[in-house]
């Protein structure tokens, strides 16, 4: 395994970041008209960095399984408001497919991640 010495070496950190700029480029543009849901795309695609950067720092814990588990969430939430985006149409058929498999594929990443992050679990003789 490669070593890691921060989150942003992790790819679905990195792909998660890619998702944030794509998530801001197409709700600031002028044809989405809809701010509330533009602030919740944006805040939620925030989130799912924010919570696999979080988890990196305690890597193994319980603590890193909850911000996991919450980036997982953020990423359910995301899928809900880019459907609502787009049957508003607010967004165009490539959009809503690019940023749906893009957070579907991070989803993946988060519970191959759940198992990596095992793997550094404190272990009972190691709290003897």
């Amino acid at each position: 395994m490669a070593h890691l010495s921060s989150f942003e070496d992790l790819i679905v950190w990195q792909k998660s970041r890619e998702l944030t700029g794509l998530v801001y480029v197409i709700t600031r543009n002028e044809g989405f008209q809809h701010r509330g849901l533009a602030e919740n795309m944006q805040s939620l695609s925030v989130t799912i960095g924010g919570k696999i950067a979080n988890a990196f720092g305690s890597m193994g814990t319980d603590h890193s399984q909850q911000m996991l588990n919450l980036a997982k969430a953020a990423c359910n939430g995301l899928k809900l408001e880019l459907t609502a985006a787009y049957e508003r149409q607010l967004m165009t058929p490539q959009e809503y497919d690019n940023l749906y498999a893009r957070t579907v594929e991070i989803r993946q990443y988060l519970f191959e991640l759940e198992h990596t992050f095992a793997l550094f679990a404190p272990r009972d003789e190691d709290m003897e």
